[in-house]
């Protein structure tokens, strides 16, 4: 099973950052970030690889 990975989010202006930092870079607020697990996203398909795989 993978590992959730943490990512850190400002409660003022949503920005998100891999790492804590004391004030958020965006909206330059001090001791506004707080931790969250990061969701998951499924990867997409590319449709020009997927499917029909042609007669031999």
């Amino acid at each position: 099973m993978a590992k959730a990975k943490t990512v850190y989010s400002c409660t003022e202006c949503g920005a998100q950052q891999p790492k804590w930092a004391g004030q958020c870079p965006d909206c330059n607020a001090w001791n506004s970030m707080v931790e969250m697990v990061a969701v998951a996203t499924p990867a997409k398909v590319n449709p020009r690889f997927s499917g029909y795989a042609g007669s031999a």
